[in-house]
């Protein structure tokens, strides 16, 4: 909470006090306050506190702290703390805060940082990361005025009251954070997905957005039950903040997630869908695949992205996922390569977060091109293997903190492939990928003729029995980097097609033909198998004709898109 004390810090600091399209109200600052730290026994620990900047050397930030023991731990060894602290909540900013009467309590309590490989693994809190901690059972009390609906995670187990105050006890399992919110105001949906319990909260009139989340989530539920393994816990909890706290929405805590959403937005514009099945799935992939969301973003968020597109395109139709209003169709996956293509090589997907250009490349190399890359590695590998991956990944590291060499040894082992050479290009360079159809050329060659074998069939008279042969050329390029085996089509006039394999290796290739037909057009990656390509519109070229086909993602839709992608930013 510290992150928002104050504009030294380093989150204020890298933010200046602006993200994800929400701004700070200066002197409504957040803070938490160590009022006493004791051993169980009673040792006083309080005066050891240090607070310590490993990443920036920031001698203002105040977001861990540090405090050496009175006696050493031996290994395998415990110590039990005592802690007294006080939390002051920023005005909603970003994740966390209050807006009126709407609280959303996050990272609220001093968080123990994991301990790992003889180290401790504790970062700041910076505007481009979010979290990384060990799995624990909370054992919470809640007291709050007896005006107040809570939200919290985990399962509520036992609820009590004074005159004025309601007090809730919660205990959550196997997790490694939790989180609350509150609101005087809030109404409560119940649904059933077999015998998990999912709630809803609301506000009255956000109501018509209640069946869209609640169908979303259950959508999801089922996918990852049949693709992935089981949802362990008995509930989920879902929190809508309303619009003014939109700051709060689009969040992912163990076995709760914020949602958002303007309460108008139209069936056909799948905003509430996304942000719920975006979010649940961070149970999977954060939840209980606890990565290092500060160091290895995209093992959550870019995986979750992934996941993100195929359920959406699962129950909503993969090229109207997204949108599907006023004859206007996009896709997820069109929408994350359009993110993914106008920033596509400043930084390398791995590095730490706060490392990162700038906000926007930390979208695109947390989220964006890590679906890209899965997408294409999808189908190089082909869906069943890919799937085969996923699982085994999911239940071989699940409660556990993977790494990004665990997932390629995932995909090595169930492949059957040394698919390292993949991964060296698109996950820890800076490069980028990109083929064109550079010309293409047609040239009458020869003719056939009748040919005389006797003076009465020279004199006899000729039919035109004329064949023209056409010689013709096509040459492809690399532009970037980056080197995938790729396919293409060659498409003649009279119908006929030839397909060919490029290994994608050489800055250009060409591939002559003689066929009675002229080329019509030529198209590389007709499938389009290749997500990671950066450029659609030059996989197409169509003879004699002075504009580049585009065989996938229209150029006047990606006005629409990108305008898309801001409305997107603005309330996710």
């Amino acid at each position: 909470m510290n992150a928002f004390r104050n504009l030294k810090s380093t989150f204020m600091k890298e933010s200046g006090g602006r993200l994800r399209h929400s701004r700070f109200e200066h002197g409504k600052w957040g803070y938490i306050e160590i009022k006493n730290l004791q051993l169980i026994d009673g040792t006083d620990l309080t005066s050891a506190i240090q607070y310590v900047s490993p990443d920036d050397n920031n001698s203002d930030d105040m977001t861990v702290m540090k405090v050496p023991l009175s006696i050493p731990l031996p290994p395998g060894g415990e110590v039990r703390l005592r802690i007294e602290f006080h939390v002051q909540l920023p005005r909603v900013f970003v994740r966390a805060g209050y807006c009126g009467d709407f609280f959303m309590v996050g990272q609220w309590f001093p968080k123990i940082g994991v301990y790992q490989n003889g180290r401790w693994n504790c970062h700041q809190y910076h505007a481009t990361s979010e979290f990384f901690a060990d799995f624990g059972v909370y054992d919470v009390t809640i007291e709050v005025p007896k005006s107040f609906v809570v939200a919290a995670s985990g399962v509520l187990v036992a609820v009590d009251s004074t005159d004025t105050t309601r007090i809730l006890h919660y205990r959550s399992e196997d997790v490694h954070d939790f989180a609350w919110a509150a609101d005087p105001l809030f109404k409560i949906a119940k649904e059933f997905y077999k015998n998990i319990e999912i709630n809803l909260y609301f506000r009255p009139w956000r109501k018509k957005l209640v069946s869209r989340y609640l169908s979303a989530v259950k959508n999801a539920l089922n996918y990852f039950e049949n693709w992935i393994g089981p949802y362990p816990y008995p509930t989920l909890t879902l929190v809508d903040p309303p619009l003014a706290a939109s700051g709060a929405g689009g969040m992912e805590y163990p076995t709760l997630i914020t949602v958002g959403s303007p309460w108008w937005m139209p069936k056909g514009f799948r905003l509430p869908e996304m942000v719920a099945i975006h979010e649940f799935g961070h149970q999977y992939w954060y939840g209980m695949v606890a990565s290092n969301e500060f160091e290895e973003a995209w093992l959550d968020e870019g995986i979750n992205t992934y996941s993100e597109i195929r359920i959406l395109g699962t129950f909503y139709g993969t090229r109207t996922s997204v949108l599907d209003l006023w004859g206007i169709q996009i896709g997820d996956d069109e929408l994350q390569w359009t993110s993914y293509m106008f920033m596509p090589q400043f930084d390398p997907i791995l590095r730490p977060t706060w490392e990162y250009l700038n906000h926007r490349s930390y979208g695109v190399n947390a989220y964006h091109k890590p679906a890209m890359m899965l997408l294409t590695l999808e189908n190089y590998l082909g869906t069943e293997t890919m799937d085969q991956i996923m699982r085994t990944y999911f239940q071989r590291w699940k409660f556990k903190h993977p790494t990004s060499k665990d997932f390629i040894q995932v995909v090595n082992e169930v492949s059957g492939q040394k698919m390292d050479w993949f991964f060296e290009q698109f996950l820890y360079e800076t490069g980028y990928l990109d083929y064109a159809v550079h010309s293409i050329s047609s040239k009458r060659q020869r003719t056939i003729a009748k040919i005389a074998t006797s003076q009465d069939s020279l004199q006899a008279p000729i039919k035109d029995s004329t064949k023209a042969v056409y010689h013709s050329e096509v040459s492809l390029k690399r532009n970037g980097e980056f080197i995938l085996p790729v396919t293409f089509e060659v498409h003649f006039t009279n119908g006929n097609v030839i397909v060919e394999s490029w290994s994608g290796r050489e800055r250009w290739v060409k591939f002559e033909y003689d066929e009675p037909a002229k080329i019509d057009y030529v198209t590389i990656d007709p499938q389009k198998k290749l997500w990671l390509d950066i450029d659609f519109v030059n996989n197409t070229l169509i003879a004699k004709k002075s504009i580049k086909g585009v065989n996938f993602i229209s150029l006047k839709w990606l006005f629409w898109i990108q305008n898309l992608l801001q409305f997107f930013a603005f309330f996710s």
